[in-house]
């Protein structure tokens, strides 16, 4: 998929989900492949049993000059918007509470 990443540690692929991120639609958050390597483990032994979450640098599209609600656009979205990003190993992934989740992230 071009323009896009997963993340893996390991041989464990990693998810966001939005009980996790703020409840942002996680199609609005994107990642700078560069700035992946600095991502931090935490060993959470509180969540599910006790797993390694992965926490680090994003930025959120935000929804400037959408004010209209015109439907498609040719120009693509402006704004962004710094954010912590927190993602769990996929295989625990909807074990807390129903919600939105994403493997595969936009590139900035």
């Amino acid at each position: 998929m071009q323009g896009r990443l997963a993340l893996q540690r390991g041989p464990v692929v990693y998810c966001a989900e939005g009980v996790d991120n703020g409840g942002i639609g996680l199609d609005r958050v994107t990642l700078d492949p560069a700035q992946v390597a600095g991502f931090t483990v935490e060993y959470r032994p509180d969540l599910l049993g006790g797993v390694a979450v992965l926490r680090g640098s994003a930025q959120a599209i935000t929804e400037d000059g959408w004010d209209d609600h015109t439907l498609y656009r040719r120009n693509a979205p402006s704004g962004t918007t710094a954010m912590e990003v927190v993602a769990v190993p996929y295989a625990t992934w909807d074990n807390r509470e129903p919600g939105e989740m994403r493997v595969w992230f936009r590139t900035a």
